[in-house]
């Protein structure tokens, strides 16, 4: 049977895109799918894909991962978190030269964020083995690769990625064009993109409720993350702004999202590293305001690649982003986060030119 690439998933958003995207320009035959979570909406677009759940035991599901993993050509890591994926790493560590870790975000920056509890301080040591010996990672943001070699001490290839269709600027999406809002004076503003607590959102509902002088609509997505955060932050949002906070509890699908998007004049995200790019970049590809930290890696990266965005830790200019600018951010975007690019880069990791940097 000839190997294939084995993709190693969370259950996401993420995996429907991902998917999706092998299905319509690569062959599907190709990719085996390890899952961890339940079956979701995602199933119509795979062939045969093994769910970890919890109804299976840690040793069920080393198990089935040694097997997948010593069957397959190349193995793809989306989001290295799952404890028993360390566990099986260090075990066998010649399967690291093989493998490349495509990295979202946590998975990386737990490294700094995370309690220090005995448990984390174990796992730590497993996941310096898995991330010290990996051949290629593959990201957006060159920085989070750039910290991945300074904490960890890899050598890895990097393979700069879109990663998503999420990632990919709206307005190249399916030739649909997101008309901009007629404006009625009132400033629609998104915090966050989750309910996890990262998102910060009592300091951004803080400073919001101060612009008292102005019109202001919230609009918080609470839909997935932390579910007594979620609450938490729906009793705080409605006792600061009252009418004027609308909490987003519903999963909505990625179409309808996207014109919620477009509704957007201003969105303000304070996490504390590298979060949300999906949102950042359909805002920006919309000509939207989008504040972040300039403390964190996307900052850089966007400003070198000539965006206007504004610093969350600065003075907060609730107008809506100038005409000019907004054209050069759609049109930056437009030319740098589309599906072709996306697809040039899959089509990289998935030929593993990059195996000859641990052979």
């Amino acid at each position: 049977m000839k190997r294939k690439i084995l993709n190693i998933f969370p259950s996401s958003s993420f995996l429907a895109q991902y998917a999706e995207m092998v299905a319509l320009h690569f062959d599907p035959k190709g990719h085996r799918f390890i899952i961890f979570g339940s079956v979701g909406p995602e199933s119509e677009y795979l062939s045969g894909p093994v769910y970890l759940g919890v109804e299976k035991s840690k040793l069920a599901k080393i198990s089935v991962l040694i097997r997948e993993c010593l069957r397959a050509r190349l193995i793809i890591v989306h989001s290295f978190q799952a404890p028993v994926l360390s566990l099986v790493f260090a075990a066998l560590p010649f399967l690291s030269r093989k493998t490349c870790w495509a990295l979202w975000g946590w998975d990386l920056y737990q490294k700094k964020l995370a309690r220090r509890t005995l448990s984390y301080r174990l796992m730590e040591l497993f996941r310096f083995a898995f991330i010290k010996r990996v051949a290629a990672i593959t990201t957006t943001i060159p920085g989070d690769y750039n910290n991945a070699v300074d904490w960890y001490g890899c050598n890895a290839i990097y393979i700069e990625n879109i990663m998503y269709k999420s990632h990919v600027a709206r307005a190249n999406l399916q030739g649909r064009a997101f008309e901009k809002e007629s404006r009625d004076g009132i400033r629609r503003i998104q915090i966050g993109n989750s309910s996890d607590p990262s998102n910060e959102h009592r300091y951004i509902i803080d400073r919001l409720a101060r612009f008292t002088n102005m019109e202001v609509e919230v609009f918080a997505p609470l839909s997935y993350g932390d579910v007594a955060n979620a609450k938490s932050v729906i009793e705080y949002g409605k006792d600061k702004l009252g009418n004027r906070f609308h909490p987003i509890t519903h999963m909505m699908s990625f179409s309808d999202y996207s014109v919620h998007l477009s509704k957007i004049d201003i969105a303000i995200f304070n996490h504390h590293r590298q979060q949300a790019m999906g949102n950042i970049i359909g805002l920006l590809s919309l000509g939207k305001k989008v504040f972040i930290r300039s403390d964190i890696s996307p900052w850089e990266y966007f400003k070198e690649k000539g965006f206007a965005i504004y610093d969350t830790c600065g003075t907060w200019d609730l107008s809506p982003l100038d005409d000019s600018l907004a054209e050069r951010n759609k049109r930056l975007a437009s030319s740098f986060f589309n599906e072709a690019r996306m697809i040039d880069s899959w089509l990289m990791v998935f030929s593993g030119a990059w195996l000859a940097n641990h052979r």
